[in-house]
């Protein structure tokens, strides 16, 4: 699930981002499911060995073919630490 941010000092570790994608087969099925976007969140947040993700920016494309529908989340932030 999401994190709340704690009431506490922090200091800034860094820039970093991920992606997740999520697969519809026909755009009726769903193969991969969208929590994928929490695994993205958490990658960055690790990449970085911090607690937490601040000042999110994402982008979110859409790749239509014949068999389904790709979904491709693409995230950056910057990576707290708490003290």
């Amino acid at each position: 699930g999401a994190r709340v941010l704690e009431n506490r000092p922090y200091e800034i570790i860094g820039k970093s981002g991920s992606e997740a994608s999520n697969f519809a087969l026909f755009n009726l099925f769903t193969i991969t499911e969208y929590e994928q976007t929490q695994n993205a969140i958490d990658d960055a947040i690790a990449e970085k060995n911090g607690d937490a993700l601040i000042d999110v920016t994402y982008t979110i494309e859409r790749h239509y073919w014949i068999i389904g529908t790709v979904r491709l989340l693409r995230l950056e932030g910057t990576v707290i630490r708490y003290r």
